[in-house]
């Protein structure tokens, strides 16, 4: 488990745009990171994507669930 109150000192290279959106999960195992119209998920323990995913439109908010199992994204289209 990751310590929320310290600083990440890891760079997460994957994006080919700017960043609008990240949360950590509740637990501090995965960071997700939202840029245009793509989702990242992170692994903080191996320090790598573990999954990428392409919504309908650009991403402008999201957020885990309170138990961590699910990852909510507002769309800019309001779907």
């Amino acid at each position: 488990m990751t310590n929320l109150n310290e600083p990440i000192s890891k760079a997460f290279d994957g994006h080919s745009s700017s960043v609008y959106a990240v949360d950590y999960s509740p637990r501090g195992k995965y960071i997700a990171s939202a840029a245009r119209d793509v989702v990242n998920i992170w692994s903080l323990e191996a320090n790598k994507l573990v999954i990428s995913f392409k919504a309908d439109s650009n991403v402008i908010s999201l957020s885990w669930s309170p138990n961590g199992q699910f990852l909510v994204i507002c769309l800019f289209s309001g779907d």
